[in-house]
């Protein structure tokens, strides 16, 4: 039985040769709380239930009463993975309704990214996923046969490939081939509710992950499993920070984001538009070895990776005086 575990435990994490939270930039694990696991992003809630999840444990999913229930995951637009995206989670939904399970906010109709699961669409029940346009950019399934059970699904697009797919309970359900991607931007991410009245999910959900790559048939297959979020802890600076010369404040430690990530050749760190970044970012290897040290100039701190060994990194955020801002993880070299 330990040799079996041990065998699960490095097939979810390398499966095809690469880790899966490989390329992780959002997951909501519901322990007792609703919070971001990864980096520890904002969420904004508008109401929802604490539940009993998949396998009956209490507390451990959210329950959105289909009227006024939802969150919202701040700004998350500057981190939209734009071209090669996977979208996860668990749900059991109440009803079949016009309902949304998440959509990027203000809805743009260029630029949009949304999910809907039993969705009543003039009578039929469907499952939309939608990157860009309702157009060429919406991979529609049905007829669907659902019921009031827990089920796992997963949504990705690849621009590379010109491939969306939709899965449930790692079951390829439906693919369509074209071209479309989504833009980074201002923007807020909307989960249990659309962008219209009468758009709120009825049902519950757990286990919500965005990743800035396509992930294999085997990996989703793979995330059904127990195994939860890789979670990232992340101290915050709680002095008070000073208006710097341009007006902006010094960004807090919510206030940065990473691109790419994975990377290969190389990747920035950057501070929101509406913050300041100050100070230095230091990348250090995963047993704790310096690399390199760079400066914070126009609200970036560029790395060059070129040449470094594949694998984990750690990037720490300190403030001009030294003080721990916050840490990210960075996959260098994996493909």
């Amino acid at each position: 039985m330990r040799f079996l575990s041990l065998f699960i435990f490095f097939a979810f994490y390398f499966a095809n040769g690469q880790a899966l939270d490989s390329g992780l930039v959002l997951c909501i694990p519901i322990q007792n709380n609703v919070k971001e696991a990864v980096f520890n992003r904002t969420i904004i809630s508008f109401g929802y239930t604490l539940t009993n999840d998949r396998n009956g444990v209490p507390n451990q999913a959210i329950k959105f009463n289909g009227t006024t229930n939802y969150i919202e995951v701040d700004s998350f637009g500057f981190w939209l993975p734009e071209k090669e995206i996977t979208i996860s989670f668990w749900a059991k939904t109440e009803e079949v309704k016009s309902h949304f399970v998440c959509v990027m906010m203000p809805n743009n109709p260029n630029n949009r990214l949304s999910i809907v699961i039993n969705y009543n669409h003039s009578g039929l029940k469907y499952h939309f996923w939608d990157v860009q346009n309702t157009g060429d950019g919406r991979l529609g399934v049905t007829p669907i046969y659902e019921d009031n059970n827990w089920h796992h699904y997963t949504f990705t697009n690849s621009y590379t490939s010109g491939e969306m797919r939709a899965y449930k309970d790692g079951i390829l359900l439906e693919r369509k081939y074209t071209y479309v991607s989504t833009k980074q931007g201002n923007r807020n991410l909307r989960i249990g509710k659309g962008d219209v009245p009468g758009s709120n999910f009825h049902g519950s959900i757990d286990e919500f992950r965005i990743y800035n790559r396509v992930l294999s048939q085997q990996e989703v297959t793979l995330l059904q499993k127990d195994f939860g979020c890789e979670t990232i802890q992340d101290t915050t600076d709680t002095t008070t920070p000073t208006d710097t010369s341009n007006g902006l404040k010094p960004c807090n430690a919510s206030q940065y984001y990473i691109s790419p990530n994975p990377a290969f050749t190389s990747f920035t760190i950057s501070g929101y538009p509406a913050c300041n970044a100050q100070g230095t970012a230091s990348l250090y290897n995963a047993i704790g070895q310096f690399i390199d040290k760079q400066y914070f100039k126009e609200n970036k701190a560029n790395f060059q990776t070129t040449g470094l060994a594949s694998g984990t990194y750690f990037v720490r955020i300190e403030t001009e005086n030294g003080i721990f801002v916050r840490s990210y993880k960075v996959i260098i070299g994996l493909q």
